[in-house]
C-alpha cells in the first residue's frame, strides 16, 4: 500500500498538535499493514503516548506479561490474517486485560456494534482516522480508564 493524497501528512501532524498538552499513555497498537502502523505509531508518539506497535494479533498476544501491565489502551485493526480485532479483544479479555479496546476498520460492514460489545471492543472507528477524532478517542479512553482505576 502506498500512501496517498488522502493523508496529508504533513498537515495532519501539524494539527494534531494543540495546547492541550500531551497524553501520559501506554497505548498497544495492532495493524498488519506496516505504512498504517508507522503511521498511527508516529500520530500517537506526537500525541505523548509510549507506543508498542505489533504487526499481527498473535505478536500482540505475545507481549511479556509485565509489559503488558502497563498498556492503558489497545488500538486494533480489525481485519487482519489469522485473527481479527474482535477475536484479538475477546482473548485479551480472557487472558484479563480490563483496559479499553478501540478497533479501527476500513470495512463499512466488517463489524456490527453488537459483535464489538460481545468482543469487549468499547469504540470502533472508521478509516481513515481524522488526527482529532484519533486524540479525542486516547483522551477519552486513557483519562476515563484511569478515572475507572482510582475508584476501584
Amino acid at each position: 500500500m502506498q500512501l496517498s493524497g488522502r493523508l496529508p501528512i504533513y498537515t495532519m501532524f501539524d494539527a494534531f498538535t494543540d495546547q492541550t498538552g500531551p497524553v501520559s499513555a501506554h497505548i498497544l497498537l495492532v495493524d498488519d499493514t506496516p505504512q498504517v502502523r508507522d503511521v498511527e505509531s508516529l500520530r500517537l508518539r506526537r500525541l505523548g503516548c509510549e507506543v508498542t506497535a505489533c504487526r499481527s494479533a498473535e505478536e500482540a498476544l505475545a507481549v511479556p506479561q509485565a509489559a503488558f501491565q502497563t498498556v492503558d489502551l489497545v488500538i486494533t485493526d480489525y481485519k487482519m490474517p489469522e485473527m481479527n480485532g474482535v477475536e484479538l479483544a475477546g482473548t485479551l479479555r480472557d487472558r484479563g486485560y480490563d483496559g479499553p479496546v478501540v478497533l479501527m476498520s476500513g470495512y463499512r460492514t466488517g463489524v456490527t456494534e453488537e459483535e464489538a460489545q460481545r468482543g469487549g471492543i468499547d469504540r470502533v472507528l472508521a478509516k481513515p482516522v481524522s488526527s482529532q477524532e484519533l486524540k479525542a478517542t486516547v483522551r477519552r479512553h486513557v483519562q476515563g480508564a484511569s478515572a475507572d482505576a482510582r475508584h476501584r
